[in-house]
């Protein structure tokens, strides 16, 4: 199922890369799909709050959440358990994430193209 997961959370949001992650490898297509869908999640949250304050709410949850599953406790959500299920593909530091999530948060704050 998180294969599955990850593979339709990319598909849908970013069907470029989709394509691209899979002329990777097979033994690092799992854990670049992850990642893939990490910064799926993370961009979409702000298409998905209908307050400012509600994605930055949401993307500290997926920052914490990320720490939590590279700690060994990946939770419930679908992405999580696939990135933490990849883990051994690859190797990522919180500081890897954290970055991703604050580039989101950046994004956040920018003022509307125009």
């Amino acid at each position: 199922m998180e294969d599955g997961a990850i593979f339709s959370v990319v598909r849908a949001a970013d069907p470029d890369r989709f394509l691209c992650a899979l002329f990777a490898p097979p033994e690092r297509r799992r854990a670049l799909l992850g990642v893939l869908a990490v910064n799926a999640e993370l961009s979409a949250a702000a298409l998905r709050a209908r307050e400012p304050i509600l994605a930055h709410m949401r993307l500290q949850w997926w920052a914490d959440s990320l720490a939590a599953m590279l700690a060994g406790t990946p939770g419930d959500h679908p992405v999580l358990r696939a990135l933490a299920a990849a883990r051994g593909a690859a190797v990522w530091a919180e500081a890897d994430f954290a970055a991703l999530a604050a580039a989101r948060r950046d994004d956040l704050e920018a003022p509307p193209p125009g």
